[in-house]
């Protein structure tokens, strides 16, 4: 049986922080809490992949700060480290939804 999902649903558990699911829209408390935000240095929220690359790749930028393979540290390939976990990522989202047989149709 192929089940559809919600376009709206998966727009929300991709959302990177920049707004909220409905576009804006909707009821507001006061607070910008979409459920994805992470407390930064000073307390402010922080985009969930914004969080993650910080903590995962950006130490990996410098020799200085890189907790090992301190020899291949640069900005650039802290990039396409980061860049290689977005898209494992991604196809990791993809396999699960299609193992459940989840299809987007639009």
């Amino acid at each position: 049986m192929r089940r559809s999902v919600d376009c709206a649903l998966l727009r929300a558990l991709l959302l990177h922080g920049e707004g909220h699911a409905d576009g804006g829209h909707g009821h507001h408390n006061g607070h910008d809490d979409d459920g994805l935000g992470h407390p930064g240095a000073g307390g402010e929220k922080v985009a969930l992949k914004t969080f993650l690359y910080q903590h995962l790749c950006a130490p990996f930028a410098s020799p200085e700060t890189a907790p090992f393979f301190g020899f291949l540290a640069s900005p650039q390939n802290a990039s396409l480290m980061w860049a290689c976990f977005y898209v494992v990522g991604l196809y990791l989202v993809a396999y699960e939804m299609y193992r459940r047989k989840w299809f987007l149709k639009f």
